[in-house]
């Protein structure tokens, strides 16, 4: 039985976690909150207790060891920069040299230079993730797979919540970057499936309607108050996704089209 470790079982971790259990691993898994333990429990995943300034314990050690799979899922957030890096490090070290690690990066590594990017255009270099990627890739460039998500959604979760009801919104007719749960899910089980590891990978949905326009519509179909967006352009850029749907004939199943 395959053995995996999540790092950060959140909102993609816990759901992915489940995907992995159903389809045969043993999964480990991560939460910075005690209180959690029970519910990852009763959801047949081994838990344990971790917060990256704390540093890694001898069980997690012992976990880390064994595992054939890492899935670090820990955005930096108030996190100092080397921390967060020396965190990470720590994590990929302890690592047995056959195991994988799969990194989750962001979409906004790029820089808005209003045009579509590809996972080989510059990120920004003094980013947080960024600095963490290249320390990663360092380390072991073909044992670590990125993952730059767009902006997720799905479920309960859509950033249609967050905006609805405000006004003045800034960059009405920039383009949308989002990237359903499911289809992040599903990728991310073909991708250990196909043992295609080692990339840098974009993740990002097919479409890109202005803001104005998805924001709306969603909001309108959620029956949530409508935002309102001034109509402009403001710096902006467009995820391409072609590397992702290339590597095992990934197709994204879920549209802009409906929440």
């Amino acid at each position: 039985m395959p053995r995996i470790v999540i790092i950060g079982c959140g909102w993609l971790g816990l759901p992915l976690a489940e995907a992995l259990i159903e389809s045969g691993f043993q999964v480990s898994g991560s939460t910075s909150r005690r209180e959690k333990i029970p519910d990852l429990s009763l959801r047949n995943i081994h838990p344990f207790v971790y917060r990256m300034e704390d540093g890694i314990s001898s069980s997690l050690q012992t976990e880390l060891e064994q595992a054939d799979y890492c899935f670090l899922n820990i955005p930096p957030g108030k996190i100092p920069q080397a921390t967060y890096e020396d965190a990470c490090l720590e994590i990929f070290k302890a690592l047995s040299k056959q195991a994988q690690l799969i990194f989750v990066s962001s979409t906004g590594v790029y820089p808005d230079l209003n045009k579509e990017v590809t996972e080989e255009d510059a990120p920004i270099p003094d980013h947080p993730l960024v600095m963490t990627e290249h320390a990663l890739k360092k380390q072991g460039d073909t044992r670590v797979t990125v993952l730059r998500p767009a902006g997720l959604f799905g479920g309960q979760r859509h950033p249609a919540y967050f905006l609805s009801g405000k006004s003045n919104l800034k960059h009405g007719k920039n383009p949308v970057n989002l990237v359903h749960l499911e289809d992040c899910i599903r990728f991310i089980l073909l991708l250990i499936q196909h043992q295609l590891f080692g990339r840098t990978v974009n993740l990002c949905t097919d479409e890109h309607p202005e803001r104005q326009e998805y924001y709306l519509q969603t909001c309108s179909l959620l029956q949530l108050p409508l935002p309102q967006f001034i109509s402009e352009k403001g710096p902006w850029k467009t995820i391409n996704n072609s590397l992702s749907k290339s590597l095992f004939g990934f197709h994204y199943e879920k549209k802009l089209r409906f929440p």
